[in-house]
This record gives C-alpha cells, structure tokens and sequence, in this order.
C-alpha cells in the first residue's frame, strides 16, 4: 500500500489467498447464488465475505514494489 504495507497475500496476518477473495468477488457479481452460499462454498464466515464484496477489507492497492534481494537491501521497482 501507499503507507508501505503488506497487502493481500503478502500480508503475514492473511487468512485466505488473493484467489480465494478474486473468487468470492467473481461468484457475487454474477448473482447466481447468495453471498451466504458463497461464503459457505468457499469456508469463510458471511461477515468476512461481506467485507470484502463491500469493499471494507482487502481494499487497499499496491502503491508500487520493492524488490528485495538475497542479502536483504531493498529497491524500489515500481
């Protein structure tokens, strides 16, 4: 993020990958099936894949990278 912190699955405290949340998102938008049935495919509880189809959580985007190297120094890529 902006504020240099760990986003999605780079985030140590991540509880479901990036995939699981992008495949969340994509079964919400096509409204076939409820955000309950959803969470429950996916084993996640309701409130948590009601956050992130509104937008509260795993809302923050990558501001640019660091690319870090094998002796651990830092370089800003993006």
């Amino acid at each position: 993020s902006d504020r240099g912190y760990p986003v999605g699955d780079d985030c140590p405290r991540t509880k479901h990958s990036n995939a699981v949340v992008q495949a969340i998102l994509d079964e919400y938008a096509d409204k076939r099936e409820t955000l309950k049935e959803i969470a429950r495919k996916f084993d996640v509880p309701y409130e948590t894949a009601r956050t992130y189809v509104s937008g509260r959580r795993r809302a923050r985007l990558p501001s640019g990278w660091i690319a870090i190297g094998p002796d651990g120094s830092r370089r800003q890529v993006g």
